[in-house]
């Protein structure tokens, strides 16, 4: 799904009055101009940072409909992915903006694209999957975790990370890059239970034991769900790259460097 699909931009004719009234998104500029209302895309991703640490991980999670089990994300795991990742995001955005042939083709491009590394390498030890049966149906994969590896970079700019070059083959065995949790999806059945929360806990301890030290995430302003999930979890936010004030200290910098040569 493309920028454009996932945010639309709207216009359409209302009273001033109610213009200011409309529910406000993060991820949209709102003009009034003449009788029409313009609503333009502006979305904003932020990075967020966690310290890595030995945790306690919980293997079996009791919810009210049924018993989930964390274990290792399996090669088969990734079919069984799709439907659950839709369902996950389906009322939130970007997702809950497109219409269901738009956002079906959004979650088979993401995760193909994560299956074969086009969101970096996978850590297959550091990617989880939530296993549970609910009342009348067989087993099934309830929700998943995906790790994948970035380049080192500042996550304060917007060149960042920068592929110069394509990972070594032995990515992970000699610690290249910087972990990234890409995907981490619950069947809503089930959300508000910790799954999400003990699944990230087994990628914390697998990603400790593999030899790295912190983890890094994104999430899209207007997400309240997932901005809350992160700071309860320990991750701490990255200034925005797009930040003036933190720009204008960067080329503040730049020039006392100037002043100094």
């Amino acid at each position: 799904m493309t920028i454009d699909e996932a945010f639309p931009a709207v216009e359409f004719p209302i009273s001033w009055d109610i213009f200011h009234r409309l529910p406000r998104h993060a991820g949209y500029r709102y003009d009034y101009l003449q009788g029409q209302a313009y609503l333009t895309p502006e979305p904003r991703q932020y990075h967020c940072l966690l310290d890595l640490a030995p945790r306690t991980a919980e293997q079996e999670i009791v919810t009210q409909l049924t018993q989930v089990t964390i274990r290792p994300m399996r090669e088969a795991d990734w079919p069984a992915f799709k439907p659950i990742f839709e369902r996950a995001f389906r009322e939130s955005t970007p997702l809950g903006q497109a219409d269901e042939s738009a956002a079906g083709r959004a979650v088979r491009e993401a995760l193909e694209r994560t299956e074969t590394q086009g969101s970096g390498p996978v850590l297959a030890d550091a990617c989880f999957a939530a296993w549970g049966r609910l009342p009348g149906h067989d087993a099934c994969v309830m929700g998943g975790l995906l790790t994948t590896l970035l380049p080192q970079g500042d996550l304060e700019r917007f060149d960042d990370p920068t592929w110069t070059e394509p990972p070594p083959s032995d990515a992970a065995a000699e610690r290249w890059g910087r972990p990234h949790l890409t995907w981490i999806f619950v069947d809503p059945w089930i959300t508000r239970n910790g799954v999400a929360s003990a699944m990230l806990d087994h990628a914390v301890n697998a990603l400790f034991d593999m030899g790295y030290r912190e983890l890094a995430s994104t999430f899209l302003l207007g997400n309240e769900s997932s901005t809350l999930w992160h700071w309860r979890n320990g991750f701490r936010l990255v200034s925005y790259v797009g930040s003036p004030r933190r720009w204008k200290r960067r080329l503040s910098a730049l020039e006392n460097e100037k002043h100094v040569e």
